[in-house]
């Protein structure tokens, strides 16, 4: 078994830095790095694309933070809905849907067409991998993420007794995920491709990674994630039969404005 070792934290004066937040910030910068590149290989306005991104990470970080006040004090919420300003923490599905809600809101204030707002989404989506693999090793580092006991070899050896780390089991996920999209993306992909992939793969996967979870087993979020991606697969088709292989690019609009 893996041994334990208490969470690190950076000490600057009075402050008290936890491992999980500068690493949740290189997580961003990878993730945009890679978005922004391809972005510009798929000739995409740059200004635009930063814009829906800014929306996107600031949607995201709210979805997240309010599923995790909604979904682990639902009775404390209700009685005092404050209490999203006042307890901290994220939940990933929720980021997921905050995600995707953003998007959608920022395309329709800005009057962007779906193709291009789906092109946008799969270039986002393609990146995301690679960067949350920083996210994740955060989440191992803290061991926020404890979940059953067990005697398996990748157990890790907390003081309360041996359990699974599912910061550690899905950091050893995204690893080969982030490697296959790698590869798949040698050869030329419809708009949408890597949206549909991540969406049916990775949710399937934390359905699975919920059942060793300690807390109530709630698997309905990334079930919404599984048909989601499904539901990108057959946008995937029909667009690709629609573009014929031509890459759909953002017109500008008459009054500048992103």
């Amino acid at each position: 078994m893996i041994p334990y070792w208490p969470a690190p934290v950076l000490r600057i004066g009075g402050w008290h830095v936890s491992a999980f937040n500068p690493l949740l910030a290189l997580a961003v910068a990878i993730w945009s790095t890679v978005a922004i590149r391809r972005a510009r290989n798929r000739g995409l306005d740059l200004e635009i694309f930063w814009r829906m991104c800014f929306w996107l990470v600031v949607s995201t970080l709210i979805g997240a933070h309010l599923a995790k006040v909604m979904m682990e004090y639902w009775p404390q919420f209700v009685a005092d809905p404050s209490l999203v300003f006042r307890q901290p923490g994220l939940r990933s599905v929720g980021g997921v849907g905050g995600g995707l809600i953003g998007i959608a809101v920022y395309a329709r204030f800005r009057k962007r067409s779906f193709a291009q707002a789906f092109q946008m989404l799969d270039v986002i989506t393609f990146a995301l991998p690679f960067g949350w693999i920083f996210g994740r090793l955060g989440c191992f580092l803290v061991h926020d993420h404890r979940g059953e006991f067990t005697t398996s070899w990748i157990g890790i050896l907390f003081p309360e007794g041996p359990r699974f780390d599912l910061g550690l089991i899905e950091l050893l996920f995204l690893i080969p995920l982030s490697g296959l999209f790698l590869v798949l993306d040698r050869k030329p992909r419809p708009t949408g491709f890597f949206f549909a992939l991540f969406g049916i793969v990775y949710g399937g996967f934390r359905i699975w990674l919920d059942t060793l979870a300690l807390e109530p087993f709630r698997y309905f979020g990334w079930i919404l994630v599984c048909l989601v991606g499904s539901i990108g697969w057959m946008l995937t088709r029909k667009l690709q039969r629609r573009e014929s292989g031509a890459v759909v690019s953002f017109p500008a609009r008459a009054d500048g404005n992103a």
